[in-house]
């Protein structure tokens, strides 16, 4: 009997030892880890130091975006001796007075894409609710009120003297254009864990560049948690973000703003785009209507985010017209003076009537006259002379249906369907316009091969990236030559025929800088499809060209979204396309 008491002790003992064992081996084996964090948070005090974004500069040395102070409101609970109710009714007239569109009617905001959908009372009394409601979360001993004000509504609040109300300065993304160059930029908002995030443009493109990386000041401590002034001391600096210098320059953008604005206005248009473009690639202009404002982007619906000329995938129309008669030229199967064998009428292919734009036919024109005409019946001949194949290469070539690569997070590739599924009227829609899906930036890319011998270009709008320790500069990147020399040259002559002679696109007694320059254009007018079915009246009209014609420095093209008062190219697009193009000469003192 006592020999078994024995057992069962001696039993009960190697028990214990064991279970003392597995529960050492648990704490210095499996979870020593996380045993020395919390030592290490129990005897050391780290303190997070936040770095800055990187800045981003124009061409011209104007700062586009950088960061400013803002002040976070809070409310100590223990302190706030006001009922929350009072409190609430004080603070949100003067924090909804930051807000510039508080007086704008929803039929207002619904023109301009503001996202108002109560009056002003209505938001007054909801944001003194929600102020009520977080002064009145319990178990609470700081409340966050509201994430951020500027330096004047802190100074108003300040003036009231409401005990347990403070401000903590924070760091906001802050744009000194405010929209001038919102599609080019994009803006910086908050992901899902609540980091500083870069959306759309360039700070969605470069994010990682421009997001610096926070330091840490870590400090001993004693027991109540005071600093040790003999203890260890760990500084590790924030590292900023890289600046960005942009081939965008910001008296261009101006430029275009202005002349864009006045164009949308003057023919009802509901949008459109202007690029500048050297031939080289390197985007020195780009705005689009409609468009938002960089210091209140939330306050926009989030269509307007992308940028329309990388993201705006429209049929081109007849400005594609120069584009694939070059196409046809380098293949040597037609001459600026080839006659059109099939100009003297409507065509119909496949079950469909394709006509010119105003039911006039020449029969027996040259290929300089098509152009000059925008004949479209003369350019399905041009299309069924170069043929299915020849003209795929030739689009895939110029990049249409493929992303550009050009630095803005948004961009779209268009629409190139595979030339399996090309039928004839493919082939014949497709030689004035349509059918064909691009990018204003990838039209105006595909233009550059006309304007430089032949050579396709990557377009750019970043040729600098600078931060503490080193610096990238970026270099025109030509990608492939498209076309022969001598055929970027017949081309170039025919396009400033189009403008000297074509009593349709640019009449010399229109505009002056005609008398000066050689300019290179085309307009063209593409009829937007709706339902499978193109309609008429709403149209997308365009200019593209390039200035001056003998030695292009830059490509300009136009574009105006649905104009009511005028539907064609020449006539709206038209105007808008030689005041920018007499602007950029004054601008950059271009001489005759």
């Amino acid at each position: 009997m006592d020999g078994k008491r024995i057992r069962i002790g001696f039993l009960g003992l190697l028990g214990c030892f064991l279970l003392v064992v597995v529960r050492l081996f648990f704490w210095q084996v499996v979870n020593s880890a996380e045993l020395k964090e919390r030592a290490s948070d129990q005897h050391f005090s780290t303190l997070d130091i936040p770095s800055c974004r990187g800045r981003v500069f124009s061409s011209d040395g104007m700062v586009m975006a950088t960061n400013q102070e803002k002040y976070l409101v809070y409310g100590l609970m223990d302190k706030l001796k006001s009922n929350p109710g009072k409190i609430a009714r004080k603070l949100a007239p003067v924090i909804l007075s930051e807000d510039p569109y508080l007086e704008m009617t929803i039929e207002e905001a619904t023109k301009s894409g503001v996202k108002v959908e109560k009056p002003k009372e209505e938001r007054l009394e909801d944001l003194e609710d929600y102020i009520e409601k977080r002064l009145k979360l319990e178990d609470l001993s700081w409340v966050m009120i509201w994430p951020s004000v500027d330096k004047k509504t802190k100074k108003e609040i300040e003036k009231m003297e409401i005990a347990g109300i403070g401000f903590e300065v924070i760091e906001e993304r802050y744009y000194p254009e405010a929209s001038t160059s919102a599609h080019v930029l994009g803006f910086v908002g908050k992901d899902v864990a609540g980091e500083a995030k870069g959306y759309f443009g360039i700070e969605g493109y470069y994010n990682r560049e421009l997001t610096g990386r926070d330091g840490k000041l870590i400090e001993e401590k004693d027991a109540l948690g005071r600093p040790i002034l003999i203890g260890s001391y760990l500084k590790q600096k924030p590292t900023d973000g890289a600046d960005l210098y942009l081939t965008i320059d910001a008296g261009v953008q101006k430029i275009l703003e202005e002349n864009l604005k006045d164009g949308v206005e003057e023919f009802d248009a509901k949008g459109g785009v202007i690029l500048v473009m050297e031939p080289t690639g390197r985007v020195v202009g780009m705005y689009g209507l409609p468009v938002y404002s960089l210091w209140h982007w939330q306050k926009f619906e989030s269509d307007l985010y992308k940028n329309p000329g990388v993201a705006k995938v429209y049929e081109p129309g007849s400005i594609m017209k120069p584009l694939v008669m070059a196409a046809a030229i380098n293949e040597k199967k037609v001459k600026p003076e080839t006659k059109c064998l099939d100009c003297d009428g409507p065509r119909y292919i496949g079950g469909f009537k394709i006509e010119t734009f105003d039911q006039n036919y020449y029969p027996g024109s040259t290929m300089t006259e098509v152009l000059i005409h925008s004949d479209n019946t003369g350019m399905v001949w041009v299309g069924e002379t170069l043929g299915a194949e020849k003209m795929y290469k030739y689009f895939d070539k110029y990049g249409f249906g493929e992303l550009t690569g050009i630095e803005v997070q948004e961009e779209e590739e268009g629409s190139l369907r595979d030339l399996s599924d090309w039928r004839e009227i493919d082939v014949a829609t497709s030689s004035f316009g349509q059918g064909v899906a691009v990018t204003p930036i990838q039209i105006l890319t595909a233009f550059g091969t006309i304007a430089n011998d032949g050579y396709l270009y990557r377009p750019y709008m970043v040729e600098k990236i600078k931060d503490e320790e080193r610096q990238i500069l970026k270099d025109p990147e030509r990608k492939e030559r498209v076309l022969k020399g001598s055929t970027s040259q017949v081309i170039k002559e025919m396009m400033v025929k189009v403008c000297e002679e074509s009593p349709l696109d640019f009449p010399r007694r229109r505009y002056k800088i005609l008398d000066k320059f050689k300019i290179a254009a085309k307009s063209g007018t593409a009829q937007i499809p709706v339902e499978g079915k193109y309609t008429k009246d709403r149209t997308i009209a365009s200019v593209i060209g390039f200035f001056p014609a003998d030695e292009p420095k830059y490509l300009v093209l136009v574009s105006l979204f649905e104009p009511k008062t005028d539907i064609w190219g020449a006539n709206t697009a038209g105007p808008v396309f030689f005041e920018t193009v007499s602007d950029l000469v004054k601008y950059f003192g271009i001489s005759p």
